[in-house]
């Protein structure tokens, strides 16, 4: 997971791109691999309901 100009974004093992949308900030998980759990909201958005440690 990385931090860009719109927020996290989580790149997957198949380079597919998501922007996370979240109330909290998350910073604790940037640089690190996640698994991520959440409902897509919009193209490449995905509201989540949770965040840890892969």
């Amino acid at each position: 997971m990385s931090r860009g100009q719109r927020g996290l974004i989580l790149t997957t093992n198949e380079d597919d791109v998501w922007i996370l949308e979240r109330n909290e900030s998350g910073d604790e998980h940037v640089g690190n691999k996640v698994i991520v759990e959440g409902v897509v909201s919009g193209f490449d958005r995905l509201r989540i309901d949770w965040i840890g440690s892969a």
